[in-house]
């Protein structure tokens, strides 16, 4: 079971991870990306992607995103920044950019960080852990047992 660290080009690539941890960014295109079995990271680049998590706890970051980005895991679907048309199956976590996110959650536990910026941090149903990150960020818990988090927060919060 090996941890892959898989990366795009410049055009429509397909990543497909296995087993093990994986990494996966497929740069600058409309990119498939398939995690499989482990819990896997996938980068979120330009292009209109389609990331499947498989089983295990999956993470896609926004983190290199230029804009704000706007992702809902209940929809399976991003839009703005480097989200703009990404399609998300099997996602459990979410990591938004350095500007003003937009992060939803789903039915499950899930972690949503929205670093930098302005953010508003929607855990909808389930035990969720919300980070807002740096920022005057509005996190709202809904149904479940919840965990907010203000350690990097240097700004006024508020928790719904």
């Amino acid at each position: 079971m090996a941890n892959d660290n898989l990366s795009g080009g410049a055009g429509n690539d397909t990543l497909i991870g296995g087993e093990g941890d994986d990494v996966l960014g497929g740069g600058s295109g409309s990119d498939g990306a398939l995690g499989e079995a482990g819990n896997d990271r996938f980068l979120g680049d330009a292009g209109r992607d389609r990331l499947d998590g498989g089983v295990g706890i999956d993470t896609v970051s926004y983190g290199a995103s230029r804009r704000g980005v706007e992702v809902n895991l209940r929809q399976g679907r991003g839009k703005g920044g480097d989200a703009n048309g990404d399609r998300l199956i099997s996602i459990e976590n979410l990591e938004g950019s350095r500007r003003d996110d937009k992060l939803v959650g789903n039915r499950g536990n899930n972690r949503l960080s929205g670093g930098a910026g302005k953010d508003l941090l929607d855990g909808s149903i389930g035990a969720d852990w919300l980070n807002g990150g740096a920022g005057a960020d509005q996190l709202l818990g809904g149904n479940g047992v919840d965990t907010a988090s203000y350690i990097t927060s240097r700004r006024r919060s508020s928790l719904a």
